[in-house]
């Protein structure tokens, strides 16, 4: 049965009816084209040649956004936004008092929320939001923002402006603490009343730019964030966290800088030469590469250079001339009966902070 809007006549000529649903009723049987509705007209009765069927004129509740229900284009249905859900008007609260609070499809005036500023923030502060929202109802009472991530949700109060609200970022002792492994999360955020549920919803990303350990992935996050080369560390802070020190200021922060991005980190540089350093077994071996950005004050901390082999840990000093780590020579040997083993390797220096090595020079 295919079930149509807008029909009628003006004048004997039919209206331009809109097809907006197609049911099988009886597959592969006819139906009748006596269809009749219930006295409440809530429900259709619909006949094939052996069979009556009762079908509701509407399914409203199956659609769960504003854009699905709108785009629907079921004439029964609209968007109730203080409720968040589909439904007919008549079950929606308050409908009357306001036309964003039930909003049919041909309206197409979803409540949408179309910018957040900023969108992202370091995980250990606090910002206040400002939140744009496309038609949002007027409303009286205590306007809401809640974070929602990792299973827990944080509310805050918030404030209507002219295009929307604002609301500050919840305490940062509150704030779930990133996935192992994981540098973000993304928070869904949403405005409520402080009765009912929330009427929009979009993406909010806490980062934390701590949980980078090195200069050249820092430096290539996504998010704002610098490196301190002395304090080798990972900030959003620089003011703050890196006073006095040599920066080397991310590709995503804005603004002006003589440093920006891994180019300028201190590295093993391991373009000049092949990756893979081969040393045959048993023996003694001075190794060297290449580095670059090594400033003055690095070249005058103790360098050492570290060997992982098979999970044993061996250093040795190490020094560096122009634009070359030479490290003493050690005896490169291994148990297991493998051809060949990789050995990772690293340049440390300053007591405990290693040179970049985004190549995998081993």
């Amino acid at each position: 049965v295919v079930i149509e809007t807008n029909q009628g006549a003006i004048g004997g000529a039919p209206r331009l009816a809109l097809e907006y649903g197609d049911l099988v009723i009886d597959e592969g049987k006819p139906v009748n084209p006596d269809l009749s509705f219930d006295p409440q007209k809530k429900h259709l009765y619909v006949m094939t040649e052996k069979k009556v069927s009762k079908l509701r004129v509407q399914e409203c509740g199956v659609y769960r956004t504003c854009g699905e229900c709108l785009g629907a284009r079921d004439p029964y249905c609209g968007w109730c936004s203080l409720e968040n859900k589909c439904s007919l008007r008549t079950d929606c609260q308050d409908a009357v008092r306001d036309p964003l609070y039930w909003v049919p499809y041909r309206s197409g005036r979803c409540t949408t929320i179309t910018a957040v500023t900023p969108h992202q923030i370091q995980r250990t502060t606090a910002r206040t939001l400002g939140l744009v929202i496309d038609n949002l109802p007027a409303l009286s009472g205590q306007f809401l923002c809640a974070f929602t991530a990792l299973g827990k949700t944080l509310v805050t109060n918030a404030t209507r402006t002219t295009n929307g609200v604002s609301c500050t970022t919840p305490r940062t002792d509150l704030i779930p603490h990133n996935p192992p492994g994981q540098q973000h999360f993304t928070a869904k955020l949403s405005v409520r009343m402080s009765s009912g549920p929330d009427f929009v919803t979009t993406n909010f990303t806490f980062f934390d730019c701590t949980t980078y350990t090195s200069c050249t992935a820092c430096v290539s996050s996504s998010f704002p964030c610098d490196w301190c080369v002395d304090g080798h560390r990972c900030t959003h802070d620089t003011a703050e966290n890196c006073r006095n020190d040599i920066l080397v200021t991310g590709i995503n922060r804005i603004g002006p800088s003589i440093r920006s991005g891994p180019s300028f980190c201190p590295r093993i540089n391991g373009t000049a030469g092949s990756t893979e350093i081969l040393v045959s077994s048993g023996t003694k071996k001075k190794i060297n590469v290449k580095v670059d950005n090594i400033a003055q004050f690095i070249v005058h901390t103790r360098f050492v250079c570290q060997f992982n082999i098979e999970g044993r840990v061996s250093t040795v000093p190490a020094n560096v001339i122009s634009d070359t780590i030479y490290c003493d020579d050690m005896e490169f040997s291994y148990a297991s009966r493998q051809p060949n083993i990789t050995a990772t390797f690293a340049v440390i220096w300053g007591g405990s902070k290693p040179l970049d090595n985004p190549d995998n020079v081993h």
